[in-house]
């Protein structure tokens, strides 16, 4: 299981991203991440439309450029 997780959040040469990023559009986190989550930060509505906007967008050029 954990070489399994390995591979899928490493970042490969060629696509210069994870599988894991391409597939779900964002990074993994694992039970003992020290970050919180960007849903707990304080944001208005538009700023959480136009966060989405962007993120959907550059996972599109980066399926795209794989």
């Amino acid at each position: 299981m954990a070489t399994l997780f390995v591979c899928r959040v490493r970042t490969h040469s060629i696509t210069r991203g994870t599988p894991f990023y391409l597939v779900y559009g964002k990074e993994p986190t694992i039970p003992g991440d020290t970050h919180q989550p960007y849903i707990y930060e304080e944001n208005n509505n538009d700023d959480l439309n136009e966060y989405r906007a962007r993120q959907l967008e550059e996972l599109g050029d980066r399926r795209s450029a794989a």
